[in-house]
């Protein structure tokens, strides 16, 4: 079988996000204005990017599956991207502010997905693929229906109903896990486009480091901390990418969940950590708050990446690679446990995730050998 390539038009769909994802972090650095409202701004951070990632992601997942039998499929892309380019005008922490076209944004992008199931169902042959088609659209349309009622309600009770229809929307193809098995995802595409994605968000550190020499090239301690940075980076760009296509079982027949989910996560540690080196060179926050998000963004990163190899591995990984990986991972906590109790500056918990993520490169995933 001919391997499946991402399209242009995908691309170009994508294209769009970069800057959906620029926005949420941009305000999640305001912050430093504002540290007495810290954990507050993470949850906003949280309520506004994903919904956004559900958004690029069931585009992916309708495109994953049905894509090909779509008959001009550019039509409804781009008819997404001028609701997601409403949706990501309207992230702001004044949600009120914005609310209408939040709302506007994501129901316009859920509607045309489920507008695609429809059209494509005409076109499916397989009866397992109609009933999973059917499915999606029965239970999106509830959920879509059950966030557009919010609209009825002010305060409080309206951001609850908001995202409870958000959130069934997301948990429903979970819930549904065996039935969607009917209907594999091509795992060669999926994680191509996932691993696209991931490197955008993976653009969005340097431009974080970019900002942070803005105006400060001579300074030396600036200098230091961006070269730093960079080398982590780099490290863990690397123990990502450079195991994508080798470990992953892109033959594989699935339904794609535990890849999709756990990009979310990858996502979500990648943009904190880019938020948090932005924060680590003003040190506005209490050293505490920066070397915790630093902390957390890496061990979310490592966790959900070897998630990822482990569950979806071309062969049975031996004891030894679990060993490893578990080894690390209880390492990095304990050493940083010990820096956030010593309050020590954010260069410091940098050069610990440097050294984890240099080791963590040296992790090789070797096969399980029968005897």
């Amino acid at each position: 079988m001919e391997e499946r390539k991402v399209s242009w038009l995908e691309l170009f769909y994508d294209l769009v996000f970069v800057v959906a994802i620029s926005s949420t972090n941009h305000l999640l650095t305001t912050v430093n204005h504002q540290p007495q409202d810290f954990f507050m701004i993470i949850g906003e951070y949280l309520l506004m990017i994903i919904p956004m990632w559900w958004a690029w992601a069931g585009q992916t997942m309708f495109f994953n599956r049905y894509g090909l039998s779509l008959k001009k499929p550019h039509y409804y892309m781009f008819m997404q991207m001028f609701f997601v380019m409403l949706m990501t005008a309207s992230f702001n922490l004044n949600f009120n502010e914005t609310y209408l076209t939040f709302l506007i944004g994501f129901i316009g992008i859920r509607f045309m997905t489920i507008l695609q199931y429809h059209s494509v169902k005409r076109c499916i042959d397989t009866k397992a693929d109609r009933k999973v088609i059917l499915l999606l659209t029965n239970f999106f349309t509830l959920s879509l229906i059950l966030s557009s009622t919010s609209l009825f309600f002010t305060g409080f009770t309206r951001y609850f109903v908001l995202f409870l229809g958000i959130f069934l929307d997301i948990a429903i193809p979970l819930i549904n896990h065996k039935k969607l098995t009917a209907a594999p995802v091509d795992v060669g595409h999926l994680a191509e486009r996932l691993g696209l994605f991931t490197l955008i968000c993976f653009g969005e550190t340097v431009v974080a480091l970019i900002a942070i020499l803005n105006g400060q090239t001579m300074i030396v301690s600036t200098l230091f901390y961006v070269g730093i940075a960079f080398i982590v980076i780099v490290l863990l760009w690397k123990s990502y990418y450079d195991r994508l296509d080798l470990v992953i079982d892109k033959e594989q027949t699935t339904n794609g969940q535990l890849l999709l989910y756990s990009n979310l996560f990858m996502l979500i540690a990648i943009t904190l950590f880019a938020a948090a080196l932005h924060l680590g060179a003003h040190q506005v926050l209490p050293l505490q708050l920066i070397d915790l998000l630093l902390a957390f963004a890496f061990f979310l990163f490592f966790s959900a990446k070897h998630f990822i190899f482990i569950y979806h591995p071309k062969k049975k990984f031996s004891r030894a690679t679990f060993r490893k990986i578990i080894g690390l991972g209880l390492s990095i906590c304990l050493l940083a446990g010990f820096l956030l109790y010593l309050v020590v500056p954010p260069i410091w918990m940098l050069i610990l995730i440097g050294i984890a993520s240099l080791i963590d490169n040296l992790i090789q995933y070797e096969e399980e050998t029968s005897v």
